[in-house]
């Protein structure tokens, strides 16, 4: 079914590359429960909401008119219902219809890009099913203590990852032209390390170029490129739980993971207690951990700190997604690591669990 689906993707692009393009969009709405109120129509840009266009409803329906330069996905939101939708706009005749009860379920027509969006996302739901799945068994395995059931677990995630990771470069490689398979690859590039995403911005057509997508891609590929391994670890100083400054360089000398990670980050919280064992273990050897926290939040910041016993340094601008070591190093997911040598090289990136305490029992007995 997903290579049917992903192949019938080539003949809608077919189709409407021979297809006039149109001076700019319409779209029109019909939505059952629809206030009579503003419509937004808005773009994700620099972790901001910007609104594109505005209308106000009326008995239910709506219609905006205007023009995008490039197909991008967008998100209507209906003031006094909770939700959005995303459609991808491109310059068309839009049709949207549905409830505001069930905001998942409005249909819309139109847009060969939004179409090409969700044969994509139809042709993944039994992989999303699985990590849905997999996460209630985690919950249950986490509840009841069963640490061998939990690290057998994650192990079936990493395999899901590599799937979905399989799955969307080889959509990328099959349609090079397409606006989606450069949104795809945007919106989820902290999956793929440097070489994966040099592969994808040297698929994509230059047809593209002038998409946003596109450039955010390729200047994540030049940070990822100054901090991959081999290259010098770049300085910064950040306060540390206490006020006081601290840098990167002052660790010179030790073996240093620099960790990424935040109060709220689940994922992170859990990878917690593999880092104190790995500190107990190896920190007399000559390895430290400098932790970098993109919290928001002072308090949950050192509440974190105190209940996982993290009994190495810290350091935060609480600036959360906008923390500078983070931008620096190119984070845009955590957990994230980076492991550098005494003279501050990066060795590797994003060690976890025993992947870290075998990287470092390697080079505490050479």
């Amino acid at each position: 079914m997903k290579n049917l689906l992903f192949g019938s993707l080539v003949l809608l692009l077919i189709s409407a590359c021979n297809a006039p393009a149109p001076d700019g969009y319409t779209l029109r709405g019909t939505i059952s429960g629809l206030p009579s109120d503003r419509v937004l129509l808005q773009i994700r840009k620099g972790g901001a909401w910007i609104t594109v266009d505005s209308v106000m409803a009326a008995g239910g329906t709506f219609e905006m008119t205007g023009q995008v330069d490039v197909p991008a996905m967008m998100y209507l939101r209906f003031r006094g219902v909770s939700g959005s939708v995303p459609v991808f706009m491109e310059n068309a005749s839009i049709t949207m219809t549905g409830s505001t009860d069930s905001l998942d379920q409005i249909r819309i027509s139109g847009s060969v890009s939004h179409d090409e969006y969700t044969a994509y996302m139809a042709a993944k739901e039994a992989l999303y099913q699985q990590y849905e799945d997999l996460s209630e068994q985690y919950r249950l395995a986490d509840s009841s203590g069963n640490a061998e059931q939990m690290k057998a677990i994650e192990e079936k995630y990493k395999l899901l990852d590599q799937k979905d990771k399989q799955d969307m470069m080889q959509f990328i490689s099959e349609h090079p032209a397409s606006y989606v398979a450069a949104y795809l690859a945007r919106s989820n590039s902290y999956m793929f390390e440097l070489e994966d995403l040099e592969k994808i911005t040297a698929s994509l057509s230059p047809a593209l170029d002038s998409s946003q997508y596109v450039k955010d891609l390729k200047e994540r590929v030049t940070i990822l490129r100054k901090v991959a391994i081999g290259q010098p670890a770049m300085d910064f100083t950040m306060a540390d739980s206490a006020g006081n400054p601290v840098s990167l360089s002052s660790f010179r000398g030790k073996y240093l993971l620099v960790d990424f990670w935040a109060s709220w980050c689940q994922p992170c919280r859990l990878e917690n207690p593999n880092l104190v064992a790995c500190y107990r273990d190896f920190n007399a050897l000559g390895f430290e951990i400098l932790g970098v926290s993109l919290d928001r939040n002072r308090e949950d910041w050192l509440r974190a700190i105190g209940e996982d016993t993290l009994t190495w340094n810290h350091v935060s601008d609480l600036k959360f997604w906008d923390n500078a070591a983070g931008k620096i190093y190119g984070i845009n997911a955590i957990p994230a690591n980076i492991l550098l040598d005494p003279g501050q090289v990066i060795i590797a990136r994003n060690l976890r669990g025993e992947e870290l305490r075998v990287r470092l029992e390697n080079i505490f007995s050479e």
